[in-house]
C-alpha cells in the first residue's frame, strides 16, 4: 500500500488538528504549572508552621483548593488532547486505506509532441 498524496485540503486538515493538539498540550502545561505554584504557596511561609494564624491557614487552604482545581482541569484538558491525537491517527488510517483501494487513473494516450 502506498501513502496517499497530500493535497491542499488534506494539509489544511492536518495542520488544523496538529494546531488543536498543540493548543491542548500548551494549556495542560500552563495549568500544571499554576497548580505547582499554588502548592508551593501552600508549603511556604507561616502557613506551613503550626503557629500560623487563622488568616494564613485560610490562605493556605485556598491555595490547596486552587492547586487541586487546576490539576483536575489539566486532567480534562489532557483527556481532550488524547482524543484529538487519536482522531488524527484514525483519520490518517482511513485516508490511507481509502486511497489504497482507489483504482489508479489510466495513463493518458496523448502522443509526445517531439515525435
Amino acid at each position: 500500500m502506498r501513502w496517499p498524496r497530500m493535497n491542499v485540503r488534506r494539509w489544511a486538515v492536518v495542520v488544523a488538528f496538529v494546531a488543536a493538539w498543540l493548543a491542548f498540550v500548551a494549556r495542560a502545561e500552563r495549568l500544571r504549572g499554576m497548580a505547582v505554584d499554588h502548592m508551593r504557596q501552600t508549603q511556604q511561609g507561616p502557613a506551613a508552621q503550626n503557629t500560623a494564624s487563622s488568616d494564613t491557614k485560610a490562605r493556605a487552604a485556598w491555595h490547596l483548593k486552587m492547586a487541586s482545581d487546576y490539576n483536575i482541569e489539566a486532567d480534562f484538558v489532557e483527556a481532550f488532547q488524547v482524543a484529538v491525537l487519536l482522531t488524527l491517527v484514525v483519520l490518517g488510517i482511513v485516508v490511507a486505506v481509502r486511497d489504497g483501494r482507489r483504482v489508479p487513473d489510466a495513463p493518458s494516450r496523448q502522443k509526445d509532441p517531439a515525435h
